[in-house]
């Protein structure tokens, strides 16, 4: 059999899009810990059993390996910030966000959509991951909505409905993408410079249905993936919508090239808000830590990401 590479296989694993969880205990030693976490399943209802899978590279493996109770807190929508600080090694990560204790003694994420206090029952060791399952001993749900995750970023159902909005009645609408494939972007190319592939959107339909109808017409082949920004363009009123995407071939049915995302210059970009993009875009690909942009084209907010440390 053929030898696996370990980070397409991670992108494939990544490829499905779950829910995002921060798990936490008590140590032995009084201290709390947890991690964030998207390996987590619910397993049975009778009894109520649920598994999550710490790795061994965690600096708390050691005591999720031998603790007794453990609490799963599901994140909400616009959590983002606390799945950061519980994916990323620091300091103290309960000084940062707001939580509570369960009856356990187990720390809660507070405003999460939903959270579960276990009594650990099995403990499996496979491979670099310990796969624990706890029985569930009390729940609280909030009816809050999940953040999602998928293909090495967040998100939201709400932000994706949103997506297929236009705008405002008689707004114009464009959409476009950052068509990935093997570490190059999607550019194309023309006397006046460069620019990511956009079409105009109309009324009748949302921009994330004209930009698959799009693709799908000219015969190329891709998946696309979340919103990465949505600014609108006061002046002209037009709101721009850009996803991310990832091509499943080199073939581009002639929209234009791919090129290394490195080399790739910014300045060159016909349109200043594609080139303020893609200037973040190259930063957020080196770090693997794609954010959502919310705003006009000349100011917004940045709702970071990070890949998940699970």
């Amino acid at each position: 059999m053929d030898e696996i590479d370990p980070q397409s296989l991670r992108r494939a694993f990544g490829s499905f899009m779950t829910g995002v969880t921060v798990v936490t205990t008590r140590a032995a030693d009084g201290q709390y810990v947890g991690f964030t976490a998207n390996s987590f399943a619910s397993v049975s209802l009778d009894p109520p059993l649920l598994l999550v899978c710490p790795g061994r590279h965690l600096t708390s493996f050691d005591v999720f390996s031998t603790v007794e109770q453990f609490a799963v807190s599901v994140l909400a929508e616009g959590q983002e910030g606390v799945s950061n600080v519980f994916a990323k090694a620091g300091d103290d990560r309960f000084a940062r966000v707001p939580w509570h204790l369960d009856q356990q003694g187990s720390p809660l994420i507070d405003g999460a959509c939903a959270a579960f206090s276990c009594r650990t029952c099995q403990r499996h060791v496979a491979g670099d991951h310990l796969i624990l399952i706890g029985e569930v001993v009390s729940v609280e749900n909030a009816g809050r909505r999940g953040l999602g995750y998928g293909s090495g970023g967040y998100f939201s159902l709400e932000r994706e409905r949103q997506s297929e909005v236009v705008g405002r009645p008689g707004q114009q609408g464009v959409a476009g993408a950052f068509v990935e494939h093997e570490g190059c972007l999607l550019i194309q190319r023309d006397a006046a410079g460069c620019r990511l592939p956009a079409i105009d959107v109309t009324d009748a339909i949302g921009p994330r249905s004209a930009l698959k109808a799009y693709f799908r017409a000219i015969g190329m082949s891709l998946a696309l993936g979340p919103v990465y920004s949505v600014y609108d363009h006061g002046s002209c009123n037009k709101r721009t919508t850009f996803f991310r995407a990832r091509a499943q071939s080199a073939e581009t049915a002639g929209l234009g090239r791919f090129e290394p995302i490195d080399t790739l210059r910014p300045d060159d970009m016909t349109d200043p808000a594609q080139t303020s993009m893609l200037r973040r875009f190259q930063a957020e690909y080196r770090n693997r830590d794609f954010g959502l942009y919310l705003g006009t084209h000349e100011s917004g907010e940045i709702h970071l990401s990070s890949d998940i440390e699970d």
